[in-house]
């Protein structure tokens, strides 16, 4: 009884074809984006698919929340349903409240979100990523297959997103449109 549609392209693209194409009559009130299969702390968010389509929805004009969940990689069963319980109270907040102009929430719940110990308002981290690379696994002539080796940053600031989601909270994170360095403006 639910109308569903498949879009075959990046996050962001599939929300903005969603807002401005089949919902072009009938905005959404609010795009969810995730659960995320790993954390997005620290710089995370500038190159997240996850937080990318919220992203494009606050440039739409619609407000936007981001969910992701640290996972043990190597654990093959995620507690999604624990997840989703610490997400539904972040949704019904906005619906409830709204979200300021130009900004999504990033969230980030904790590996075991049965344990997580409540929500903590953070900074986003800057501390560049402990393990960043893409080793590659396998060659076929010119053809690589690579695969992601990543590690969350070691933050050292109190109240960032980074340490908070390590001391098992679930982190929100307000995230503006403008990254205009304005202490830069004058050099």
């Amino acid at each position: 009884g639910v109308t569903a549609w498949a879009v075959e392209a990046t996050p962001a693209t599939t929300v903005r074809i969603g807002i401005g194409t089949m919902l072009a009559e009938d905005t959404p009130d609010l795009v969810v984006s995730g659960i995320n299969r790993g954390e997005n702390v620290g710089r995370a968010p500038w190159y997240s698919c996850t937080v990318g389509a919220a992203r494009e929805a606050v440039i739409a004009g619609v407000p936007a929340v981001a969910f992701s969940l640290a996972l043990d990689w190597s654990d093959p069963r995620p507690d999604w349903p624990a997840a989703a319980r610490w997400a539904k109270p972040v949704v019904d907040a906005i619906r409830r409240h709204g979200l300021p102009e130009q900004t999504l929430l990033n969230v980030n719940i904790p590996r075991d979100p049965s344990a997580a110990r409540g929500y903590r308002l953070a900074r986003m981290g800057l501390a560049p990523d402990a393990v960043s690379r893409y080793d590659v696994v396998r060659r076929d002539g010119d053809t690589l297959w690579v695969k992601s080796v990543w590690s969350p940053p070691v933050e050292s600031l109190r109240g960032t997103d980074t340490i908070a989601l390590a001391d098992g909270w679930v982190t929100l994170v307000p995230l503006g449109l403008d990254q205009t360095d304005l202490g830069a403006l004058a050099a």
